[in-house]
């Protein structure tokens, strides 16, 4: 409980932060067009997710054939991040 309040936390102050440094480096109506893009694609992908869509997507992919393998899901994008 105390990681999901903590990621709740961070996620919420970092979201604050992006919001602040964007509406001063961007004019006002470039701010306004961004804000609207975040929300539709927002509004979109809570649509999708209601539907069942982001679930299907992510069951197409196979489950791994031991439980050691499926660490590798956990590292791949760390390896690829890190080039």
């Amino acid at each position: 409980m105390s990681v999901a309040l903590l990621g709740s936390v961070l996620g919420g102050g970092l979201g604050f932060i992006f919001g602040v440094v964007m509406a001063r480096m961007l004019r006002q109506n470039d701010f306004g067009l961004m804000v609207l893009a975040v929300n539709l694609l927002t509004v979109r992908a809570s649509r999708d997710d209601r539907r069942g869509r982001l679930r299907r997507r992510f069951a197409m992919s196979r489950p791994p054939r031991t439980p050691g393998a499926k660490r590798g899901a956990m590292v791949a994008p760390i390896r690829l991040a890190m080039g």
